[in-house]
């Protein structure tokens, strides 16, 4: 069910049961002067700047079957490795399997998609605004974050932009938000205003360079994985209160650079929500429907993720209850592929009909 509504700097929380089936909008009544609004399914948000927008023809966006090229900036979940067109087991990926920028590009694709990854693990925004906070004490050393992402994107576009790029049939999908909480939560209160400062200049760039069709995405309840109720103190009460922050921080950025840039389109996946609805009910989708155990992972395979690769993607060890896509959780607070396969779809449905 489509839904419009105004949001406040909150998390998302209204959307669809059954991301696969559509119905007809249930429309809000707004007032006369109606305040920034977003159009939502399948967990995946557009944003509607308060005034009708002067968008330009060759800019605008038009749907997911006219994508031609998707630029993808962001940590562990976004990171793909070498092959994004037909990968194969052992996977670099943090999910044991195909993550969601994969599948988008060659699954629930409507085109044929050409995608530039600039994603790497571990990244936030800027390492330097939470260097020492945590376990990363030479975190300023580090050089995958955004703003350095941004960086290569400029080397790489002014000498490879590839010859039938346009602003509307390029998409760009921007996801940070974990490794700035992860790090920098000792100190949030006075980090998050800075790293969005920093967000909100990165975004820039990239519109500066003729980007004109943005995909953020939020971040999921971290607070939820076993890294943090197995961790035995406050983090996970710590974590849950960042992210609530840095998502409703999210939305407020984009109403912002939505209604300064109305030539632009602007649309939000809510990972935090399907995150929610998948642990809350694994059979909110069929395809999460073979999740048993959604609190616990198994050792072995954690392990695995920067250790010796597991064999095939519905591997069982003898020294686990359960096959890899039956847990939730792979390692750490990463999820297995079931949720980016998940994720995928919905997104590929949101940005087709959301228009």
């Amino acid at each position: 069910m489509l839904q419009v509504f105004s949001l406040t700097s909150t998390l998302l929380s209204i959307y669809s049961a059954l991301p696969l089936i559509g119905a007809s909008p249930n429309v809000r009544s707004v007032p006369a002067a109606p305040p920034p609004a977003w159009v939502c399914g399948w967990n995946t948000c557009r944003f509607l700047p308060g005034n009708p927008p002067a968008v330009s023809p060759s800019s605008v966006y038009s749907s997911w079957d006219n994508v031609r090229y998707l630029e993808v900036f962001g940590a562990s979940y976004t990171y793909t490795g070498p092959n994004i067109i037909n990968p194969q087991p052992p996977f670099q990926t943090s999910c044991n399997g195909p993550n969601y920028i994969d599948l988008m590009t060659y699954q629930w694709n409507q085109s044929l998609i050409e995608t530039d990854n600039f994603a790497i693990s571990g990244s936030p925004v800027d390492w330097t605004l939470i260097c020492g906070d945590g376990p990363l004490q030479t975190a300023c050393g580090q050089n995958n974050d955004f703003v350095r992402q941004i960086d290569w994107y400029v080397g790489n576009f002014s000498t490879n932009k590839p010859a039938g790029w346009t602003p509307s049939n390029s998409l760009y999908l921007i996801a940070f938000g974990i490794n700035d909480i992860n790090y920098g939560y000792k100190n949030w209160s006075a980090a998050s205003p800075l790293i969005f400062k920093q967000y909100h200049a990165s975004f820039e760039q990239l519109y500066q360079l003729g980007a004109r069709n943005f995909v953020f995405v939020n971040v999921p309840p971290i607070d939820r994985s076993p890294t943090a109720v197995d961790d035995g103190t406050t983090i996970a009460a710590d974590w849950k209160a960042d992210v609530i922050d840095f998502n409703g921080r999210l939305e407020l950025m984009i109403e912002a650079i939505g209604n300064k840039h109305t030539d632009a389109t602007f649309f939000l996946y809510d990972m935090n929500g399907v995150f929610t609805s998948v642990l809350d009910n694994t059979a909110y989708s069929d395809i999460t429907a073979g999740y048993i155990d959604t609190t616990h992972n198994c050792t072995v395979y954690a392990d695995s993720y920067l250790g010796a690769p597991i064999p095939s993607m519905t591997y069982k060890s003898p020294d686990c209850p359960y096959a890899v896509p039956q847990y939730f959780w792979f390692s750490g607070y990463h999820p297995t592929y079931p949720l980016h396969n998940l994720t995928a779809n919905e997104l590929a449905f949101g940005l087709q009909h959301l228009v």
